[in-house]
């Protein structure tokens, strides 16, 4: 049990939940240039993410293997987001103080998105995937709207949680679907489960469709796009920065997976759809 949690501790994703937590109560007790600091605690954390996730630890800890998949190909996107997101609070630091919005939550909650995308990129099963990606997409909601003064802000604020709501709700949709029809959440007991079957029954494929349309949303791929223009023209630019590229990036990548894993057998089904995506 004592290898468990000290394994734990070389844990990525657990470091950075607990710097967060430790970022959140030091933002409540400083007084002085408050954003500054955990702008620049927040980057030093970051990097020693990056180091851990470079470890390469294996976590056998409360069903890792289960829920979370560990490979080259994940942790080399884990390390892009992560330098993704030191990058969107270095240029935010000046940007919020020409701003005079210096809050310190704004960091906090970028390292919040980032924890879901880190989530997202490694769930091996629909139940993480889905809590990664509203870890990520409920701390954008509250970022997109940061600037309370702005009404382009907080209208963008809006617009990106209904329709964020809405392609959360279809993707959940298309888990229970698929769910429903293979009997398990995990991705390699799907692609288990499908391995015997030689077409795709219309309760899996809507499944898959639903799935991929929900994620097509996040990653604002026409024509599932029209909440973008708003969002981008009202948030803050520093954080339109981080919108078109971190998330994407993580959104591609869940793509890729989520195709190729528990549907690789079935490439026909699934490649009409990014075909069309693709192309629109």
């Amino acid at each position: 049990m004592e290898n468990k949690f000290l394994t734990l501790f070389f844990f990525p994703e657990f470091i950075l939940t607990l710097g967060c937590l430790i970022l959140i109560l030091l933002g409540v007790f400083l007084k002085k240039k408050i954003f500054r600091k955990i702008s620049f605690f927040s980057i030093i954390l970051l990097f020693i993410v990056i180091l851990v996730s470079l470890n390469e630890s294996t976590v056998t800890f409360a069903f890792y293997n289960i829920l979370f998949k560990s490979s080259q190909f994940i942790l080399f996107f884990k390390i892009l987001i992560l330098f993704g997101s030191i990058a969107s609070i270095s240029i935010s630091i000046n940007y919020f103080h020409d701003l005079k919005l210096e809050r310190f939550e704004i960091p906090i909650l970028i390292l919040f998105s980032t924890l879901g995308m880190l989530v997202l990129i490694a769930s091996n099963n629909l139940m993480s995937m889905y809590l990664g990606i509203e870890l990520q997409s409920l701390s954008l909601y509250v970022i997109a709207a940061i600037n309370r003064q702005s009404l382009q802000s907080s209208e963008s604020g809006v617009k990106y949680f209904v329709l964020g709501a809405l392609s959360s709700g279809i993707l959940l949709y298309g888990c229970s679907l698929i769910y429903g029809f293979t009997g398990s959440t995990n991705f390699d007991e799907i692609r288990y489960a499908l391995s015997n079957v030689e077409n795709l029954n219309l309760g899996i494929l809507f499944g898959l469709i639903f799935i991929l349309v929900g994620l097509a949303f996040k990653v604002s791929a026409v024509p599932f796009h029209m909440w973008t223009p708003d969002v981008y023209e009202g948030a803050p630019t520093a954080i339109t920065a981080f919108f078109a590229i971190v998330p994407k990036l993580a959104g591609i990548v869940l793509i890729y997976r989520f195709c190729l894993e528990p549907f690789g057998k079935f490439v026909d089904e699934w490649r009409q759809i990014i075909i069309f995506l693709s192309i629109a």
